[in-house]
């Protein structure tokens, strides 16, 4: 298999295949060529002939690799460049031995039986190496291979409080990796990607997560968020948030990958004014009943502008990224008890003109986009631990709760750290296992055949010229079609007043007590690039 080295913009920005060099193959390197191809991919399955008694335990299979390759052919096993020895774990009837490399990544830096000198290459870059044969004095050499390595696979988390880890700030140290956005490696969708990252040591995935606690599908997602609007109307922010999507193009562009293989995205709630229902039935003493004027507007704009949002969001995506898979989030149902009723009529009610509706509504609309997933299981996964659950609860119950955990309102009704772990990270963890192994049996067919690959190379290159120029032409997200959703109710200056002086209250009683973490160690997950 051959292929030809394109260039653009930079080095950086390079990804396609790159013919090997030219020597034929000692007849004991059985396959050495297999080199990684698509999103992610560092692994490369390794053959060698084993001949005249040796085996497995006493011949060696070394690879030397390096972006020099004058210098990975003159050099040797013991030497300064990086090289690892491959575990043999197979010999095969024929006698040939099969082991897999793996090149060291930013998540794996030492992933084979021995890694000397070991290399991180970048996507992008040009890699030159040779398998190398050893038992005892005899040493055999297969032809210099180079190829340019792929992109790592990318991830981004998209959306509101219920992705940005509002309600598990971190324990020590700064309490949010952005405190505007209250965003913390603590949120169920950002555990999840730790545990797929050391599920695939072979796979070197790049995550970003510009979740922020206020943002609606309209103002946070695809325009720029002014407000925190994830309690009450809605104070204006500090700084404005860039459109989250803007955001992530942007880390595409600085760091030279061609696709979004998955994005992770919640949202819907605050658009249909979540804060306002939070602060005038969970914190103010109203009952929310069936029938009422609230719960029939509620149910209509849910119902109305919902479907639109999500159809605006899907049309951006189409027209800002390449990209493989959108994983929608289901909100949890916070309305039950321990033994799965619901705390009272106001829950019920609560449930059938707010949560049901919207998670209806978001299912229906992303189950016509073929590339959109819904993932359910949130609901089912904490309806027995809600907030009238006050001995193994999943969400911060109430103003005591919140203060207590992050000191301040925002927490309220968000799943505490325990409620991230138990409701968020387990199906997103499904549904990200099967993401990133459906990502790669389609490289794989692609990989299979040689016009496929010369298609995939020119496609990755032109996605990589357009994100990069859109970087770096600072150019505005295309698609993207402002909703502006009436409110279902307002509050008064008496409602207003009242809840200053429940927060006050709940403030003091809190003050000076540990923060819980319920034996949950944090999960600081970093932004990840080149």
């Amino acid at each position: 298999m051959t292929f030809a080295l394109l260039c653009c913009t930079a080095p950086l920005f390079t990804l396609a295949p790159i013919p090997a060099i030219a020597q034929a193959p000692a007849t004991e390197f059985v396959s050495y060529d297999n080199t990684p191809f698509g999103p992610g991919d560092r692994s490369m399955k390794l053959s060698i002939q084993l001949t005249g008694g040796e085996t497995n335990a006493n011949t060696e299979l070394w690879v030397i690799y390096g972006e020099n390759g004058a210098a990975i052919t003159s050099a040797t096993v013991g030497g300064s460049a990086a090289q690892a020895r491959v575990r043999l774990d197979t010999v095969n009837g024929e006698g040939v031995a099969s082991g897999n490399f793996i090149f060291p990544h930013s998540d794996n830096r030492r992933p084979n039986m021995t890694d000397t000198n070991a290399a991180l290459i970048s996507s992008g870059r040009t890699v030159y190496y040779k398998l190398v044969k050893k038992r005892g004095a005899n040493v055999s050499t297969s032809p210099l291979v180079s190829f340019a390595m792929p992109d790592k696979l990318t991830i981004a988390n998209f959306g509101d409080s219920y992705s940005s880890g509002e309600g598990s700030p971190y324990a020590s140290g700064d309490r949010w990796d952005n405190e505007i956005c209250h965003r913390s490696g603590n949120s169920g969708q950002a555990r999840a990607v730790r545990t797929i990252k050391s599920e695939f040591p072979g796979m070197a995935i790049a995550f970003k997560n510009v979740a922020c606690s206020g943002a609606q599908v309209a103002e946070g997602i695809m325009l720029s968020q002014k407000k925190q609007t994830w309690f009450g109307e809605g104070e204006e922010l500090q700084r404005v948030v860039p459109p989250q999507m803007t955001a992530v193009r942007d880390w595409m562009g600085d760091n030279g990958y061609a696709e979004l293989n998955i994005a992770m995205v919640s949202g819907g709630g605050n658009d249909v004014n979540f804060g306002l229902f939070v602060e005038k039935f969970f914190v103010l003493p109203f009952e929310f009943k069936a029938d009422s004027t609230e719960y029939n507007n509620l149910r209509t704009t849910i119902a109305n502008d919902v479907p639109q949002l999500y159809r605006s969001l899907e049309q951006a995506f189409e027209q800002n990224f390449t990209y493989d898979r959108v994983l929608v989030s289901e909100y949890p149902d916070p309305m039950r008890g321990a033994d799965g009723q619901f705390c009272d009529a106001e829950h019920s009610a609560m449930n059938s003109a707010f949560l049901v509706p919207l998670n209806n509504a978001v299912r229906t609309t992303v189950s016509d986009f073929p590339k959109f997933r819904y993932v359910g299981g949130t609901m089912a996964e904490s309806r027995r631990n809600g907030l009238c659950n006050n001995e193994t609860p999943y969400f911060n119950n109430g103003l005591f709760d919140t203060f207590w955990v992050q000191g301040d309102v925002f927490g309220i009704v968000h799943p505490n750290r325990r409620g991230h772990r138990e409701i968020y990270q387990p199906v997103y963890e499904a549904q990200l296992r099967g993401a990133v192994r459906d990502i790669a049996i389609k490289w794989a067919k692609i990989k299979a055949k040689e016009a496929a690959r010369a298609a995939a190379a020119a496609e990755q290159l032109s996605a990589r010229t357009q994100i990069v120029q859109a970087r770096r032409g600072a150019q505005p997200l295309r698609a993207i079609r402002a909703i502006k959703v009436s409110p279902a109710f307002t509050l008064s200056a008496a409602d207003k007043m009242a809840t200053s002086k429940a927060i006050t209250a709940a403030a003091a009683s809190a003050k000076g007590k540990p923060v819980q973490t319920f034996g949950i160690p944090d999960n600081r997950l970093p932004d990840d690039g080149e």
